[in-house]
């Protein structure tokens, strides 16, 4: 199953990230928190849909998505560039499918 990993960062800062079943990492904090609470906060935020995923392209030429809440600030972000649209596509897809059920670690 599917789960968001709650960590403090070098700063002392509240990040998470969205790890599918194959343990790969597939999205991250668009931000840290001040706060734990601040930070699942966030986390409800996307696993309950308040918001738009976007697609774009990179400077680098690879495709990523976001996840930006409805006061447009952005919850969320691709933990890696793809090589494809497509590829990008199928991220936002198991997103969708998983994040509202996954539970949350730390």
């Amino acid at each position: 199953m599917s789960v968001f990993v709650v960590y403090t960062d070098r700063e002392g800062k509240y990040r998470w990230s969205f790890e599918a079943n194959n343990y790969r990492t597939i999205a991250d904090s668009g931000e840290g928190y001040n706060t734990k609470h601040d930070c699942l906060h966030g986390i409800e935020i996307l696993k309950n849909y308040e918001g738009l995923y976007q697609s774009y392209v990179d400077a680098r030429g690879e495709h990523r998505w976001r996840f930006r809440a409805s006061n447009g600030r952005i919850v969320a972000d691709s933990a890696e560039g793809y090589d494809s649209k497509s590829n990008c596509k199928r991220a936002i897809e198991m997103m969708e499918r998983e994040a509202p059920y996954a539970h949350t670690e730390g």
